[in-house]
């Protein structure tokens, strides 16, 4: 006996055609993948036809396909019926502070995302409405996150590990451009100038010279893997907090909430 044919599985079959992917299908109809696969599963072998073309890039509807689809819109059209449609794509520009790396931040962007799938976070360039902003402002009492000196193997190449500020003085110093003009830690000679703190880390690792950096789960793993030594030695100046700023208040609560993330020591 064939399978019966409801009018959800046309609608899973007209919403598919459009986005072409599973997983976008399951989040515009908030059903689980599976149940979209089966849907298809049975509207193939009962209509004896191939209707979609599976890719490693998700699917792509047969020129049968294409043909049931246009029959479909039409009926649906004169029942008055209306099937869900993709819902708008929002695209946020992020800026971030050159001293914060860039991973801590990608984490939040992505479990961000886990949600609210319509959102296209944009690093590169202000060209949307919608920002969200990550600054780091010097904290006004003791709590707060500082920066610790981390320096590749290869630079000590026999040395003595440096363990105070006046023994990195003998080592090149890759620096932040924001650090330049500052006044706390005079003595350090810049060998290199790089733009924020993921080229710093990249520059350590080549054995270019060391910086300053905060801790952070990347950063963690090369030093675990023997890339990078970190040094008890900080920079002489007060622990830094994350301020955030967001055109939304939905952004501004869900980042503010998961700050601590952000510098986790």
């Amino acid at each position: 006996m064939p399978a019966q044919i409801k009018l959800s599985d046309w609608e899973i079959f007209e919403v598919l055609g459009e986005v072409g992917s599973f997983r976008k299908a399951s989040e515009i109809l908030r059903l689980d993948s599976a149940n979209i696969k089966r849907s298809v599963d049975k509207l193939e072998p009962t209509l004896n036809l191939r209707l979609f073309n599976r890719t490693p890039r998700g699917v792509k509807l047969t020129e049968e396909g294409q043909s049931y689809q246009y029959k479909i819109k039409e009926l649906m059209s004169s029942l008055e019926i209306k099937f869900p449609s993709a819902p708008a794509r929002r695209v946020v520009s992020v800026q971030y502070d050159p001293k914060l790396s860039f991973s801590p931040l990608l984490l939040l962007l992505s479990r961000y995302n886990q949600i609210d799938p319509t959102l296209i976070f944009d690093c590169s360039e202000d060209n949307s409405k919608d920002y969200l902003s990550v600054n780091l402002l010097p904290s006004v009492g003791a709590e707060g996150c500082r920066r610790a000196a981390v320096i590749s193997p290869r630079l000590l190449n026999g040395k003595a590990k440096p363990i105070t500020f006046k023994q990195l003085f003998d080592f090149p110093y890759i620096t932040l451009s924001s650090d330049l003009n500052s006044e706390n830690w005079e003595g350090l000679k810049a060998a290199i100038v790089v733009n924020n703190a993921d080229e710093a880390v990249r520059a350590a690792v080549l054995g270019v010279g060391f910086c300053f950096v905060f801790s952070e789960d990347s950063l963690r793993r090369q030093i675990a893997s023997g890339s990078l030594i970190r040094l008890p030695v900080e920079l002489p100046e007060r622990p830094w907090k994350p301020s955030i700023s967001s055109s939304s208040k939905e952004f501004r609560e869900f980042i503010a909430f998961h700050q601590n993330l952000l510098l986790n020591g």
